[in-house]
């Protein structure tokens, strides 16, 4: 992952977004190892924010729900999950379908719009494959689909 990274995020003034970091220490890395200076690293959880806030390094912890998240539209060139998409797409319930569009959607939306790009590091079953090409390839529930020119990895 450290070599696609390297590889992908070459320009070290990007905006980066960790979405439901928990306590990883992947930001840090980026910042240590790639001179990554703009940071943010985003979890539902409290408690675990508040242990990372505590770190040394400038990385930019908050405390924020990924389905609403109050960033201004295009706050970021790249959008990095590690797993968090597996922990919402627990199931093939039409509930969990829901909050996954509308998680796309909220990553859609703080991405740059002009050559943002959502990074995925996934399980991926075969439903979470399901869910990610039914809605960056075909549009599905997508609000973006004709506005934005994302690029989104796996």
């Amino acid at each position: 992952m450290e070599y696609y990274l390297k590889m992908t995020l070459k320009d070290k003034e990007s905006s980066v977004l960790m979405l439901g970091c928990g306590n990883s220490l992947l930001s840090e890395k980026m910042h240590l190892k790639m001179g990554l200076t703009k940071i943010t690293s985003i979890d539902f959880e409290e408690s675990v924010i508040k242990k990372m806030q505590h770190r040394e390094k400038p990385i930019d912890y908050q405390v924020m729900d990924m389905l609403n998240m109050t960033f201004e539209d295009g706050s970021y060139d790249y959008a990095i999950d590690k797993g968090t998409l597996d922990a919402l797409c627990s199931d093939k319930s039409p509930e969990t379908a829901a909050k996954v569009v509308q998680y796309f959607n909220e990553v859609v939306r703080v991405i740059n719009a002009k050559g943002g790009t959502y990074i995925c590091v996934s399980l991926l079953q075969d439903f979470i494959l399901d869910a990610l090409i039914s809605f960056f390839c075909k549009g599905v529930g997508n609000k973006h689909f004709n506005e934005n020119l994302i690029d989104f990895r796996i």
